[in-house]
């Protein structure tokens, strides 16, 4: 029997072998994310042209090349014995893709002088109990001046609501921004959560995840100078304007006065209180500002809080009052609009913050600013060691147990991390929980939310894996909690 009748009975077969084999290809390649497509389309290209190719020697009876071309017909089915038993994982070495693969483009992103990156976060000391108070006041505002200027570009535009007024602001894709994007109520974004999706070495954000939940990333005026009054101070706990009150820890500086206990309302506002102290008492108390204090007001509908980045330069007039219009602080404060800043390095981006901006004493009054500070600062409380735990023990932990495991700490808690690691150390899972609101001190592992984000398929793992479990805290500190083994499937 000649091959011509075998190929012609069976051209047919041979195409929906090819197909067939197509359809399974990604599935039994090592690697099915990265199959190449352009490959893939090649040899569907000649499982078809083949055949045609042997019917045309048949005809011509091209006896020679009638082999040759049924030998290379044999040889581009062979794949299909090796795939027909499903993959082989026995001589597959382990794939050492890392688990959150870097986003590349050839968008041509502009040169970022003051990049982002871990190395300058980690720069920042940690706080200790032997700091002096000059110490810990000049931490809290280098590292508020660093969180409002430290620059990125994201990787793609962003539209958001800010949860206050329902304003839609923007961001830009290659555009340069520096500090966080302001979202209002609800905001408790902060620099360690950028640096779970920035190219350190370009400055690019992505922001697929980000986009998701823009509150978790970005902030508002008491978050932001939470994260940075808590790299010391754990006498309060975050608080929105209302509540930064004398009683709750923010102490009054200076001689003015207001009722103690109750919260700032509509019915009792900075307004009132600036008023019944007089500009004289109210710029004795400015005066008495150091650098990291803070000032809050409240009008009928809102406030704002904002971080005093210098001591105070005071200027009196001739009777020796002090002068409203010639006295004068800076400030740091994270704002609503946009505004062109250009740092240390030479990087002109977009911050929706003042950096050091010049308030006199007149501005304050006008905008009822109350001024105040916090127990460490005064020096009647001590820094607090840095406690952290988690309810988890043992060498082996269920799955149950692990993703509904709860921290705690006497500092504020960012984010939960968990991670699997093989037997080879690759990490194969990757889960993060963050707390949806600012200065959190207990905060529980949550598998399925909005406010958690995972990489890798949970599901298709199978076997003994390592855990290991650690809290990224507003103290910079990152404490890992738990080391063990966890089995699966």
């Amino acid at each position: 029997m000649t091959f011509f009748p075998i190929v012609k009975d069976n051209y047919g077969k041979i195409l929906l072998f090819s197909v067939v084999f197509l359809k399974n290809w990604g599935q039994h390649a090592p690697s099915p994310q990265y199959v190449d497509v352009k490959n893939r389309f090649t040899f569907a290209v000649l499982c078809a042209i083949i055949p045609l190719l042997l019917l045309y020697i048949e005809r011509e009876r091209l006896i020679f090349m009638k082999k040759v071309f049924a030998l290379l017909f044999a040889l581009a089915l062979l794949p299909l014995v090796g795939c027909a038993g499903g993959a082989s994982t026995a001589d597959t070495p382990e794939d050492t893709t890392p688990l959150i693969p870097k986003k590349v483009d050839n968008y041509n992103y502009p040169t970022i002088q003051d990049k982002l990156t871990w190395d300058k976060i980690n720069a920042f000391p940690v706080k200790s109990e032997d700091m002096t108070i000059e110490e810990m006041r000049e931490l809290c505002v280098s590292f508020m001046r660093f969180s409002k200027t430290a620059v990125y570009t994201p990787n793609n535009n962003l539209s958001y609501e800010r949860a206050t007024s329902g304003t839609q602001d923007e961001m830009f894709k290659g555009t340069l921004y520096g500090g966080l994007p302001y979202i209002g109520r609800g905001g408790c974004g902060n620099v360690y959560r950028l640096m779970d999706y920035i190219d350190e070495e370009t400055g690019v954000l992505d922001m697929e995840k980000i986009a998701l939940r823009p509150n978790l990333f970005g902030g508002h005026c008491s978050s932001s100078t939470y994260w940075a009054w808590s790299r010391v101070i754990s006498s309060v706990a975050h608080a929105y304007t209302a509540n930064i009150t004398h009683s709750n820890g923010y102490l009054r500086i200076g001689p003015y006065t207001y009722i103690d206990g109750i919260s700032f309302s509509a019915n009792y506002t900075s307004d009132q209180i600036v008023q019944q102290n007089g500009l004289d008492v109210m710029c004795k108390s400015y005066a008495e500002l150091h650098l990291a204090d803070g000032l809050v007001n409240y009008h009928e509908g809102g406030g704002h809080v904002i971080m005093a980045s210098s001591e105070p330069t005071i200027a009196y007039k001739a009777d020796g009052s002090i002068d409203p219009v010639n006295s004068y602080i800076t400030i740091l404060e994270q704002a609503q609009g946009w505004k062109e800043y250009t740092n240390a390095a030479g990087d002109v981006c977009q911050v929706k913050e003042s950096v050091d901006k010049k308030r006199t004493f007149l501005e304050l009054y006008n905008g009822a600013y109350m001024p105040f500070t916090f127990a460490e600062f005064l020096g009647t409380k001590p820094v607090e060691k840095t406690e952290c735990s988690v309810n988890l023990s043992g060498e082996e932990v269920s799955s149950l147990k692990l993703f509904n495991a709860i921290v705690k700490s006497n500092f504020g808690i960012s984010d939960i991390y968990i991670s699997l690691f093989s037997n080879s150390g690759r990490e194969v899972y990757r889960l993060i929980t963050r707390a949806t609101e600012a200065g959190v001190k207990e905060l529980q592992v949550v598998q399925l939310a909005d406010n958690t984000f995972t990489w890798g398929d949970l599901n298709a793992l199978k076997g003994t894996y390592t855990v290991k479990l650690s809290a990224q805290l507003s103290t910079g500190e990152r404490p890992e909690l738990y080391t063990g083994k966890i089995t699966l499937g």
